[in-house]
């Protein structure tokens, strides 16, 4: 076998150990991270879906660990070459330097197919599978209250109580609902009621209601907002009803049911719901999980059905915003090549003693200018300010055409 087949091997080789090391403990912290964040989004939920929610946490942090590994092992690879003078003993032996930037080019494209396969089909495939794993458990959750509790919280909804007797009923039931933009607070107050889960909704059946609204988003449902010796619903709130004819605001997956408004027929109106007698509200499940109120619905379709949604679209925004999805996937598929061709000639540049700075200003750049640049792409795209091209690769050129200008700099050594 050549000398310089044996050299690439060798060196592949290693660049194998340090980027399977490096993916170890990278993704086990990343991991990590990740549940304690979910855990802490979902407290009231239990232990089983913690145990099922846990395998589709694994490939999101893939989807960042493995380019981050491509990058940690070049550098301590190449970084060690150089430290070790290996490097200037190739050098003086004839071979060219080129060479040995091979093995690190096949690292960098072994992660663009694992990337590929995780962005086109494994993440979109997990994300589906957590909100409907989330859905079902808050399901159940809502559907096996106990009489015990008095409270229940996710994302922008909240549903407290004073107690619940023996069939089922809920008394001085409070709901809370966030619009979340503009500071926007709806309160749903009932002295009595019902509450149950029916498909992919909660249904509310409440008797004595009164619909509140606040919009400068300083109301939250807490305890103070009952009567405070304890007598039930405080009906003095200083708070704006929809008696006045202010507008109701819109919350994501909340159904009114005029019809079952237990008002006069003159006093309705598609604009104001005023207190009344009895009233009945549907409420999607998905609107009460934070990780798919927070997200498009369209990170949870595989790239080609993604591609053949946006084909369809005539709205020149969906349709921006549908491309910058593509795109992005696309960029975070070659994240790991981007980051190769930095991490090689840092690590050959930071001699002795100095492979800990290479990582770090690799590290730091990675951190500084590729994810910021990718973060500020997906904004600008999304609102057509700027090409979903020019927006989501941005960040790999900035970064990989850094990079590759080392490179031709350490060549010309």
């Amino acid at each position: 076998m050549a000398p310089v087949k044996i050299l690439q091997r060798y060196i592949l080789k290693e660049l194998l150990l340090n980027f399977s090391f490096a993916l170890t403990i990278i993704t086990s912290v990343f991991f990590i991270a990740v549940s304690v964040q979910t855990l802490y989004r979902f407290q009231q939920l239990s232990f089983l879906f913690v145990v099922q929610l846990f395998p589709q946490l694994v490939p999101f942090s893939l989807g960042y660990t493995v380019p981050l590994s491509a990058l940690i092992g070049v550098v301590l690879t190449y970084g060690r070459l150089a430290a070790d003078n290996e490097i200037t003993a190739i050098r003086t032996s004839g071979m060219h330097l080129f060479r040995l930037l091979h093995p690190g080019l096949v690292l960098g494209l072994f992660t663009v197919v694992i990337c590929y396969y995780l962005q086109a089909s494994v993440i979109p495939y997990c994300h589906y599978k957590k909100r409907t794993v989330t859905s079902d458990a808050v399901s159940r959750l809502i559907s096996e209250l106990t009489a015990r509790e008095d409270s229940i919280a996710f994302g922008t909804f909240r549903m407290s109580w004073k107690d619940r007797d023996d069939e089922g009923r809920f008394r001085d039931l409070l709901l809370t609902l966030d619009s979340g933009e503009g500071g926007t607070t709806q309160r749903v107050i009932a002295e009595s009621g019902l509450v149950f889960v029916d498909g992919g909704l909660v249904r509310f059946d409440l008797t004595d209601f009164r619909i509140l609204i606040d919009h400068t988003g300083d109301l939250t449902a807490s305890d103070s907002d009952r009567d405070p010796e304890g007598g039930g619903v405080d009906r003095s709130l200083p708070s704006r009803d929809l008696e006045s004819g202010n507008l109701l605001p819109t919350h994501e997956g909340l159904t009114l049911f005029q019809d079952d408004l237990d008002i006069p027929e003159g006093r309705r109106s598609s604009r104001s719901f005023p207190s009344g007698k009895h009233i009945r509200l549907s409420l999607e499940i998905d609107s009460l999980i934070p990780s798919v109120t927070d997200s498009r619905r369209s990170r949870e379709l595989s790239l080609s059905l993604l591609r053949a949604r946006r084909d369809d679209q005539t709205d020149p925004l969906l349709r921006a915003q549908l491309d910058t999805e593509i795109q992005l996937r696309y960029s975070l598929s070659l994240a790991g090549l981007t980051f190769v061709l930095l991490g090689m000639p840092l690590g050959i540049l930071f001699r002795r003693g100095n492979r800990l700075l290479a990582f770090l200003v690799s590290f730091l750049l990675v951190m500084t200018l590729y994810y910021p640049l990718l973060m500020f792409g997906e904004a600008f795209g999304e609102t057509g300010r700027l090409h979903p091209l020019l927006a989501m690769w941005s960040a790999n050129l900035a970064v990989g055409g850094l990079g590759s200008v080392l490179i031709v700099h350490v060549l010309r050594q």
